[in-house]
Formats: C-alpha cells, structure tokens, sequence
C-alpha cells in the first residue's frame, strides 16, 4: 500500500503516464508484496516454511479449497459485470452525471464493506480452526461475535454516511449538480447496508464450515440472481431511479435469506453440541 502511495503520483506527475500510471503502480506493489511474502516464508523467522520437496499436489485436498474459494471468487469476479450494467443502465437513462454519482455511491459503499470484509476474513481461519478441533463453544462464541461486531459496524457507518451525504459526497467532487445527485439518491442506494453486515457475517461462517454449496448460492443470490437482472429491468418501469433502487432491494433479500440459513447452520452446531 505505502509503495503503490508513492509510484502513484510518481508515475502521474512525474512521468506523464495517464491512466497507466495506477496499473503500473499497483502491478508493481502487488509484486514487490508478493515477493515480501515469499521470501519471509522461506526465511528462518517464520514457523511454517515453504518446502518444495516435501510438498506434492494433492488433487483432493486442490479440490477442496478451490470449491471454498469459488464463493469469494464470484463476489469479487461480478463487481466488474455490475459496473458494465449499471453504467449502461445510467448512461441510458440518465447520462454522464447519474455515471458520476453511481460512482460516488460505490466508492462510499465499499468504505462501509472493505472493514466489514477484512474483520470477517480474519475471523475465517478462527472459526474453522475450532470448529475442526470439535470445540463447538467456542466456535459459537466467535460466530456470535462476529455477527454483532459486523452488523453494529454496518449499521453505524451507513446511518453515518445516509445522514450526511453532502459531506461524504464533497470527498470525491465539487460539483454542485453531483452532489444533489448524491444527496438525492444516496438514501435510497444505501437502503439496506445496515444489514448488509448480516449477509458478510453469514457468508464467513459458511466458508469457515466447509458449507462449499450453501456459501456459492448465497455469493450468486445477490449479484447474479437478484441484482444484475433488477438493474436491467427496474429501469424500464422507474426509469433512471429503478438502477438506485435495485441495490437496495437485492441486498435486503440475500441478507435476509443469509440470515435464515445461517440460523439453520448455527442451530446445528446448538444440537451438536448438546449431543456431546
């Protein structure tokens, strides 16, 4: 992050690369990391070390974590179909400004989740380490946790970030005619995101379970089931405002359908445990 701070403005100001200044900036720092990572795993200060002749492919094992690795790979992979049908949408309907703000919005979304996302990563391995060492207490200790944690951060951030639009939008713009955009539509965009925590929450206990099945239909529920086809079709009936409106909407349905699932899951750790 600190290198990528620095070749930014470097690459931009200094050598008058353009757009390509932040591709090259963040290639290059995602590959210095990379070989930061490698080398200290090699090194003598680290406890688990790379050892390639001891480790064989296991195809099994291989499986294993690309079928938990797909769920997380959608969510991230589908950002990009979002943005191709959104701004479409808003070019359509609206123009450059509705692009504009959309953008905004994004951005100010993503300051809500990234923490969110980052916290329930972290708490991943934690869960799985005992849910597999049989210490089902626990695991429901820091699965209950997490989920206060995630949906408290959520809803204070997004009534934050609802409730002074202007001022957040400001971050980005000073544009008169974007920032009514923003405070006129950010409300409705943000709609749901107080139990937005609820979904992320559930979605780390599912993967932290090995609920592979249960992990990918819910990563799907939101983007591609619910929210791609509402952001093509809520526009033809509300025009610009159905591409707003269809954030909010598929939100509050994949987290509430998270939110049954996950009760389902955690009740049998409830009944497993008793059974003990």
């Amino acid at each position: 992050a600190i290198l990528n701070i620095i070749l930014d403005p470097l690459f931009i100001f200094v050598f008058y690369l353009g757009v390509k200044a932040a591709a090259l900036a963040t290639i290059i720092s995602q590959g210095f990391s990379a070989i930061w990572i490698f080398s200290f795993l090699t090194s003598k200060k680290s406890q688990l070390k790379i050892n390639f002749k001891s480790n064989k492919l296991n195809l099994k094992i291989c499986g294993k974590i690309a079928i938990l690795g797909i769920a997380p790979f959608i969510m991230q992979s589908t950002e990009s179909a979002i943005f191709i049908v959104f701004n479409s949408g808003l070019q359509k309907y609206g123009g450059d400004l509705y692009v504009g703000t959309m953008t905004i919005l994004q951005s100010l979304m993503q300051l809500c989740l990234i923490p969110i996302q980052g916290f329930t990563y972290g708490i991943q391995p934690i869960i799985s380490y005992n849910f597999g060492a049989k210490k089902l207490q626990r695991t429901k200790m820091v699965i209950k946790r997490m989920v206060i944690i995630s949906v408290s951060f959520s809803v204070c951030v997004g009534l934050l970030i609802i409730l002074n639009p202007v001022f957040f939008g400001k971050m980005f713009t000073k544009s008169q005619d974007l920032l009514n955009l923003v405070a006129k539509y950010l409300p409705i965009y943000f709609g749901a995101v107080w139990i937005f925590g609820i979904q992320m929450a559930a979605q780390t206990t599912f993967v932290a379970l090995g609920k592979a099945k249960t992990s990918l239909f819910i990563a799907c529920l939101r983007k591609l089931i619910l929210l791609i086809p509402l952001a093509l079709i809520l526009p033809q009936y509300f025009g610009v405002q159905g591409i707003f409106y269809s954030e909010p909407i598929a939100s509050a349905i994949s987290a509430m359908t998270s939110f049954v699932l996950f009760i389902f899951t955690y009740k049998k750790l409830n009944d497993t445990s008793n059974g003990e």
